[in-house]
């Protein structure tokens, strides 16, 4: 597995970085076993450290699992971050290791696009003057992967995603689930 530590405008050292790699590969041999890389990132903001771990499963299926850590101490930011990853893990571990098995007769993946759009005060500033358009700033590949309600859940919550569009096996529609404000889970079905 390819472990990646970096440090966002702060030097890592190499007792962190250790730390973190012996960290992650026990996380990944006791749940996982399948991990194709792991990126982790620690910024300063304010007086506190904070630690950003994400985790691509190599399960076939894409899956991103994100895990973050908050703290005064960045050893103690880091491990808020991994008992995060740990605790994802445990509570999907049965459906993650089985998910490549349910998704053998699933559709292809739909092709979209996903684009990222300039936030700007002024709303002069954020449309094109020759199209009126908002002023695009990235543009990314998106696979809409045909799953059921559950499973896009899942996925929702292990990349700790505001929304996830799916493709619902049951109908064919594309369907969104998103993160609520009250804490709840919305789904959208488009009929």
């Amino acid at each position: 597995m390819d472990i990646r530590v970096s440090g966002h405008q702060i030097d890592i050292g190499e007792a962190l970085k250790t730390h973190v790699e012996t960290t992650i590969a026990k996380i990944n041999q006791t749940y996982l076993d399948r991990a194709i890389s792991c990126h982790v990132v620690f910024s300063r903001r304010n007086h506190l450290f904070t630690t950003d771990a994400t985790l691509l499963s190599g399960t076939g299926s894409g899956i991103v699992i994100k895990g973050t850590g908050e703290d005064v101490d960045v050893y103690r930011a880091f491990d808020q971050a991994a008992e995060r990853l740990k605790k994802q893990l445990r509570r999907y571990k049965r459906r993650l290791t089985d998910y490549h098995k349910s998704q053998g007769d699933a559709a292809p993946a739909l092709l979209g696009k996903a684009y990222v759009m300039r936030a700007e005060e002024e709303v002069d500033e954020l449309v094109d003057a020759d199209e009126g358009h908002p002023v695009i700033i990235a543009e990314t590949p998106h696979h809409i992967e045909t799953m059921d309600v559950k499973d896009a859940v899942m996925r929702l919550d292990l990349a700790e995603e505001t929304v996830f569009f799916f493709k619902n096996i049951k109908n064919n529609r594309i369907n969104a689930v998103f993160s609520r404000k009250d804490g709840h889970i919305g789904w959208l079905d488009v009929a």
